[in-house]
């Protein structure tokens, strides 16, 4: 999954980590999963859902970011089900936060 993440973004164009961002950009995205959620039937399990919550953090306008991110993972064939904005006072960064989900056959 994490390939695929990080797949899904390189038309982005910033850094991106996995949990924790050790770079010095002043725009980058890091992102971590949520836990899955199997869908079960006759004891065998058919799907699972997989969240993953990617955070934009930017010293600048991440307006046109959060597009380019959005589109980028609806292509990989994501769907975005939450959406939230911050302004982190000790670090000065605007710090944008997406999560995602997908559902996968077993």
């Amino acid at each position: 999954m994490n390939k695929r993440i990080f797949d899904a973004l390189k038309s982005v164009d910033i850094d991106v980590a996995f949990e924790d961002y050790e770079g010095s950009d002043d725009t980058y995205i890091r992102f971590f999963f949520l836990p899955p959620v199997p869908f079960d039937t006759d004891d065998n399990e058919q799907y699972v859902t997989h969240y993953v919550q990617l955070d934009l953090f930017t010293k600048w306008d991440y307006i046109q970011l959060t597009k380019e991110i959005k589109q980028a993972m609806k292509q990989a064939g994501f769907k975005r089900n939450f959406e939230d904005q911050r302004y982190e006072t000790d670090t000065k960064f605007f710090h944008k936060i997406l999560r995602f989900y997908i559902i996968e056959e077993e």
